[in-house]
């Protein structure tokens, strides 16, 4: 009869074989060494067919898995198996604690029933592909592209939905961290190098415009330069920035005149605008109007940029 104790157990230890290839299927195996004595205390050198199992309790309890393998002890005794070689192990029989029980041949069943280590635990995130849940304890390197909510990531971290960070923001790869939504200025800008003639003193005419977000309550600070080109003496526009595609603002108007004195009618006009903002989105205008009968103004550039001061900082 053999003797009913396992003697010299050694570390349950996980085998995890990832390969080069994306999302293989990792083995669901558990390596599994010992040493079988008879009841002489003598060791057993000889096959014998042994049923492995795991219980949710020490003691009676449910089966969780079980399979039967033929082990062959070395001549000290010592086996060496792959639970899970003909049956495999279920993710569900490590969803709490787990024991181990070994029954040889004929003889009852050997007591205690060992208890599932940690280390065999992590068997339980064999792939990720596919994964219902479960916690990663420790560091994790991705070779390639990780993707959540998309398939195929191009990029090495790709996320479909919204980021959340509750604590301890974000950090760039100058070093700084940001711990809120805005901390510095945001800027916008846009131009335009086609050239557009003034002509019609009844006309407000729409030059450019700039519609930014406001993450927050802050500040516009709108920053306009204009070339432009008057035909002829008394030939005027006025120019400004307006947050109303339809008006310019009485605080807010430049006017250009022809100047023989001044290199004539070209000229070149920096402007700029503050504007208090609310949350959300915004449009910021540069409006022109020609003021005479005569002649005409060709604005050959412009741009205009965009900056965003939340309120606080």
């Amino acid at each position: 009869m053999l003797r009913r104790s396992l003697l010299a157990l050694s570390t349950l230890i996980l085998v995890i074989s990832i390969s080069n290839t994306a999302y293989a299927e990792v083995p669901q195996l558990i390596n599994y060494q010992g040493i079988l004595l008879s009841s002489e205390n003598a060791p057993i050198i000889t096959p014998v067919s042994v049923v492995f199992a795991i219980w949710d309790a020490e003691i009676d309890g449910d089966s969780l898995w079980s399979e039967t393998q033929t082990v062959t002890p070395d001549t000290d005794g010592r086996f060496n198996v792959l639970l899970g070689a003909i049956s495999p192990i279920p993710d569900s029989a490590f969803s709490g604690d787990a024991f181990l029980s070994m029954k040889v041949e004929t003889d009852e069943e050997m007591a205690p029933r060992s208890l599932l280590a940690s280390v065999a635990h992590t068997y339980r995130v064999r792939t990720v592909d596919g994964a219902s849940g479960g916690a990663i304890t420790g560091n994790l390197t991705v070779a390639g592209n990780l993707g959540v909510g998309i398939e195929e990531p191009t990029e090495p971290l790709e996320v479909q939905g919204t980021i959340s960070s509750t604590a301890g923001g974000f950090k760039f790869p100058d070093g700084s961290t940001q711990l809120s939504a805005m901390r510095s200025s945001a800027i916008a800008s846009v131009g335009l190098s086609n050239s557009v003639r003034l002509d019609d003193w009844t006309t407000l005419t729409q030059l450019l415009s700039k519609t930014v977000q406001a993450p927050t309550q802050g500040h516009m600070l709108v920053m306009v330069t204009v070339e432009m080109n008057l035909s002829s003496n008394g030939t005027s526009v006025e120019i400004g920035i307006s947050d109303q595609v339809d008006l310019l603002p009485e605080d807010g108007i430049y006017n250009l005149s022809y100047s023989p004195d001044a290199g004539g009618g070209s000229r070149v006009l920096s402007i700029h605008r503050h504007f208090p903002v609310n949350e959300g989105e915004h449009t910021f205008f540069l409006l022109a109007r020609y003021l005479t009968t005569v002649g005409f103004a060709d604005v050959i550039t412009r741009h205009m940029s965009v900056i965003f001061i939340p309120e606080t900082l």
